[in-house]
């Protein structure tokens, strides 16, 4: 809408207003002479405002107002006083925000629902650490910068989705990956009883939160709950906890240690067919037809006396070897096989 105004029609004061509006002051209107003509034709009523009916002054001032659209903060909404409470730009008769229910307690000009240090004045809301509180009221040191790629005001070495920003950490099954940036479904929840993101299932220290899993001494339990020394550190060349000298696999993790067919090696790296069980009565991992002691466990088939008779089942003293023709057999062997211990060359 348009207004046509005749300057010659308006009270004074509101000629000089208008005035005032086209010209950029009130002194530009004033020619200083009263009542004279000036260049155009026109006549001056004294005030200094030309009065001239040919030529209408054409203001845009859509709400009658008196304040033209261009610099009226409520163009549609009559409002003289042009008040504007939270100096958003909007008068406060046409503002959708209730002007009279903002709150900034430190008066800095920052509302205080998003003031960053709602009681002490920072109108740049400077926040070094990205840690979501101004610095101006931040305890800690904001010289110290740590990262936070995703600026939720947590730390990227203990924020569960260091991307996407999310100040709860919610995190609905313990996976260590908080739900927003977790592409599994949160609604299944697996057992983490201590709660650090790793699942009971292969945590190696369920009970005592250790979300590194660090385990020196590769022995299968994590360090936080491992009575051993985890400073000294024992062979585990395939990492499965299980010391290789004790270990039925020690190339091939398997910490299960299975061994269908009992033969001493586990199941992964054992060539022969595992479903064929061959007897194996004391489980050394001797098949009993060629095992020396087969009712006591010998893996090491350890037979001091070479009398065919495994060390641990053996009644006579290993220890004592008699072989009286020094040909290499003992005595005792020699009788076993029919052979003379006195005579070397009939052996």
């Amino acid at each position: 809408m348009k207004s046509v105004f005749s300057i010659t029609h308006l009270h004074p004061v509101k000629k000089l207003f208008v005035c005032g509006l086209l010209m950029g002051t009130l002194a530009a209107c004033d020619s200083g002479s009263s009542g004279s003509g000036d260049s155009n034709g026109g006549t001056s009523n004294g005030s200094g405002v030309v009065e001239d009916d040919t030529n209408p002054v054409v203001i845009t001032d859509s709400d009658n107002d008196l304040i033209s659209n261009d610099i009226d903060n409520c163009s549609l909404v009559a409002n003289p006083d042009q008040s504007d409470v939270d100096n958003d730009g909007i008068g406060d008769v046409c503002d959708s925000q209730n002007d009279l229910l903002v709150t900034d307690a430190d008066a800095d000009g920052v509302e205080d629902r998003f003031d960053n240090c709602p009681t002490t004045a920072n109108t740049d809301q400077q926040d070094t650490d990205n840690d979501g509180l101004g610095d101006l009221c931040d305890a800690t040191d904001d010289s110290i910068v740590v990262p936070d790629a995703d600026a939720d005001g947590i730390e990227d070495s203990v924020d569960n989705c260091p991307i996407t920003a999310n100040t709860d950490q919610q995190d609905t099954d313990n996976d260590g990956l908080g739900d927003l940036c977790d592409a599994t479904d949160d609604s299944i929840v697996v057992p983490d009883a201590d709660a650090d993101g790793i699942e009971d299932s292969v945590d190696n220290c369920p009970i005592t939160a250790n979300t590194d899993q660090l385990d020196t001494d590769n022995d299968g339990l994590g360090d936080l709950c491992d009575a051993t020394d985890d400073s000294i550190v024992v062979p585990d060349a395939d990492a499965d906890g299980i010391e290789d000298s004790v270990d039925n696999c020690p190339i091939t993790a398997n910490t299960d240690q299975l061994d269908t067919d009992n033969d001493g090696l586990g199941d992964l790296c054992d060539a022969t067919d595992d479903s064929v069980v061959v007897p194996d009565a004391d489980a050394d991992g001797i098949e009993d037809s060629v095992d020396n002691c087969p009712q006591e466990p010998n893996a090491d088939q350890l037979d001091t006396d070479n009398d065919g008779t495994g060390d641990v089942c053996d009644p006579i003293d290993d220890s004592v070897v008699v072989d009286s023709d020094g040909d290499g057999l003992s005595d005792d062997r020699e009788l076993e096989l029919g052979l003379d211990p006195e005579n070397a060359d009939t052996d």
